[in-house]
C-alpha cells in the first residue's frame, strides 16, 4: 500500500504476524492544547485517532464525530478528514494521539482467503472494520511512552519503540475484539463486511463482477444475490454509488481537479462521469463544489451530532 514518505516519519515494523505491517509515527504524534482546525485531507494508509483528554471533535466524510477520552477512531484510506472546534468560545483543553498504520493488503487478503486468517490478522481485520474502539486507561502510558521516544535519539530509542509498538498494538487488537464473537465465524462466507472491503479497496479499478466472485471464490450468480440481499443493488449500481459519493467528497474536501477525481473515483470515460454525477446530484461536478465547498460547511451544530453507525456490520 503506498502512503505518504517524509523526514517527520518513522517507520516501526513490528512482527504481529501480519505481512509487511508497520506503524508510521509522526514526531507531532501528541496534538493538545485549546481547540483545534486542520485542513481536509486523505492519504492511503489507516490512521487511528485517540482521544487522551477533553472532547476532541472531527469529521471524517462529511460525518461529524465526537471523541471522548480513551476512545479510538478509524479513519481508513482514502477518507476526508479533519479537525476542527464549533467556535472560537467552544475551544476547549484536549490532547489526542494519531498513529498510522500500513502494511501488504494484497498478500493479507491473498493469505486470508488461502487459509484460516492468524490470531492476529483476524483481530486487525475485526478492528479496521470497525469506525470506534474503547480503550483501556494504561494504554495512555504507552502512548505517552511512544511520544517521548519519538522526539529523541537516545541509544536505543529504536528498539524502545518496536517494544512499545507492539505493547500497543496487543493492547489494541484485544480491545478490537473483546466481547465478539471469534473472528473466525467472520471469514466463513463473504458477509457484509467483507462485501463492502471489497468494494472499498477496489473501487479505483477497473473491476466487474466476476473479479469479485472469483475473489470470494463463489459463482457471480451467487455474489449477485448476496449483494441483492445486502444492499438491494447490482454490483454495478454498488459499484457506481460508491464511486460517486467518494467524487463528492473530493469536491467537497480537497482541490484536485474534476479529471484528477474521475481517475482517482475509477471512472474511464469522463463523458459517462459527468453524465451519472449530474444525475445522481442534478448539478454539475463544478456546480456541486461551489455548492458545497467545505469552506461553507466547516462548522457543524456540536449538540445535534448524529453520526453514522460505528461499524460495517450490520
Amino acid at each position: 500500500m503506498p502512503y505518504h514518505r517524509s523526514h517527520n516519519l518513522r517507520e516501526i515494523f513490528i512482527d504481529l504476524d501480519i505481512p509487511g505491517f508497520r506503524i508510521i509515527l509522526s514526531r507531532n504524534m501528541l496534538t493538545s492544547g485549546r481547540g483545534c482546525f486542520s485542513l481536509p485531507n486523505e492519504h492511503r494508509y489507516f490512521e487511528f485517532y485517540i482521544a487522551a483528554a477533553g472532547t476532541h471533535f472531527f469529521c471524517i466524510q462529511e460525518h461529524l464525530y465526537k471523541a471522548d477520552p480513551l476512545e479510538l477512531y478509524v479513519i481508513r484510506p482514502g477518507e476526508i478528514h479533519y479537525e476542527l472546534s464549533q467556535s472560537a468560545a467552544d475551544m476547549t483543553d484536549f490532547s489526542k494521539y494519531a498513529v498510522s498504520i500500513a502494511f501488504d493488503m494484497q498478500s493479507l487478503q491473498a493469505d486470508r482467503h488461502c487459509t484460516q486468517p492468524a490470531g492476529a490478522q483476524a483481530a486487525l481485520f475485526s478492528l479496521l472494520r470497525q469506525r470506534r474502539v474503547s480503550l483501556p486507561s494504561d494504554i495512555l502510558y504507552v502512548l505517552e511512552r511512544m511520544n517521548s521516544e519519538l522526539t529523541c535519539s537516545a541509544l536505543g530509542s529504536e528498539q524502545a519503540l518496536q517494544a512499545l509498538g507492539t505493547l500497543f498494538m496487543t493492547q489494541l487488537l484485544r480491545s478490537a475484539v473483546s466481547e465478539k464473537p471469534a473472528p473466525s465465524v467472520l471469514y466463513s462466507t463473504p458477509g457484509k463486511y467483507l462485501l463492502e472491503e471489497y468494494f472499498y479497496f477496489n473501487f479505483s479499478r477497473p473491476v466487474t463482477a466476476d473479479d469479485m466472485a472469483r475473489h470470494f471464490h463463489i459463482s457471480t450468480r451467487y455474489l449477485n444475490t448476496l449483494l441483492q440481499e445486502t444492499y438491494g443493488l447490482s454490483f454495478t449500481k454498488k459499484l457506481l454509488q460508491l464511486r460517486l459519493e467518494t467524487a463528492k467528497a473530493y469536491l467537497s474536501y480537497s482541490d484536485k481537479s474534476v479529471q484528477e477525481i474521475i481517475t482517482l473515483c475509477g471512472f474511464s470515460n469522463p463523458n459517462y462521469f459527468y453524465s451519472k454525477f449530474k444525475a445522481a446530484a442534478g448539478v454539475s461536478p463544478l456546480t456541486y463544489r461551489q455548492l458545497h465547498r467545505c469552506s461553507g460547511s466547516m462548522f457543524f451544530d456540536i449538540q445535534n451530532i448524529n453520526p453514522p453507525g460505528d461499524s460495517f456490520t450490520e
